[in-house]
C-alpha cells in the first residue's frame, strides 16, 4: 500500500499537479438563496471603490451605492406590511431575560462626515420604560438631535404612553410666564420619567424617574 501511494504522489508531481490552500470565494452580482444560514456579515458594493470600515463592531451587513446616489435598501409586500423589526430582550441568546428599564428595543440612528471622521448625530430609539413583566410591557420614544453650532447629543423630544413631550429644537424647558396654568391630563401615577408632573390626590409631584 505504502508503494501503491509513494507511486502515486510521484506521478502526480511529474505531472504538476500541486495543492493549492483554498481561496476566499470571489464578489458576485447575486447570490441566489434557498435557505440555510450565513454565519458571516453580508455586504453589497455597488461602487467603484472598496466599502468604507464598518462604523462600529455591532455592524453585520453594509450597502453601498455608486458615487453620487443614494443608497436604500427596499422591502417590497403585497397584501401585507412592509416594516422593519427589532426585537431584544436581557440575558443571552441560550437564557434570555426580562428586559430592564431604558433598554433600547428599536431605533434609527443617522452618523455624518465632517472632514475627520464620522460621529452619531441623531437618534430616534423605542425604549422600555419600567423594568418589564408579564404585566408590564410599558415603553417610550426618545429622539436626540444636534443643536446648531455645537457637537454633542442631547435629547430634543419624548413620546410616552401620555403624548409628545419637550419641544424640537429646545436644549432646556422653556418657562412658563402665564399668570395662572390649568393642567387637565397629568397621569395619577409616578410616571417614572425624570422631570415628568404628576398628580397625587390634587397634589403635583416631580417624578425622579
Amino acid at each position: 500500500m505504502r508503494r501503491a501511494l509513494g507511486l502515486i504522489c510521484a506521478l502526480a508531481l511529474a505531472s504538476g499537479v500541486r495543492a493549492e490552500p483554498a481561496a476566499a470565494i470571489a464578489p458576485v452580482a447575486s447570490l441566489p438563496l434557498t435557505g440555510g444560514t450565513l454565519t458571516g456579515n453580508v455586504n453589497v458594493n455597488k461602487n467603484a471603490g472598496a466599502l468604507p470600515a464598518p462604523y462600529n463592531t455591532s455592524v453585520v451587513s453594509q450597502f453601498l451605492s455608486a458615487d453620487g446616489l443614494s443608497t436604500w435598501p427596499e422591502i417590497d409586500s403585497f397584501g401585507g406590511q412592509a416594516a422593519i423589526l427589532g426585537k431584544i430582550a436581557a440575558g443571552t441568546n441560550a437564557s434570555p431575560s426580562a428586559l430592564t428599564a431604558n433598554s433600547t428595543i428599536n431605533g434609527l440612528v443617522g452618523a455624518g462626515y465632517d472632514g475627520v471622521g464620522y460621529y452619531t448625530v441623531g437618534q430616534g430609539r423605542l425604549l422600555s420604560l419600567n423594568n418589564w413583566s408579564s404585566s408590564d410591557h410599558s415603553t417610550y420614544w426618545a429622539f436626540t438631535c444636534v443643536t446648531s453650532g455645537l457637537t454633542t447629543l442631547h435629547t430634543c423630544g419624548t413620546i410616552d404612553g401620555l403624548g409628545f413631550e419637550g419641544a424640537l429644537g429646545q436644549t432646556t424647558p422653556a418657562a412658563v410666564t402665564a399668570t395662572t396654568v390649568i393642567i387637565t391630563t397629568l397621569p395619577t401615577s409616578d410616571p417614572h420619567v425624570v422631570g415628568e408632573l404628576w398628580n397625587s390626590s390634587g397634589a403635583v409631584h416631580v417624578s425622579a424617574g
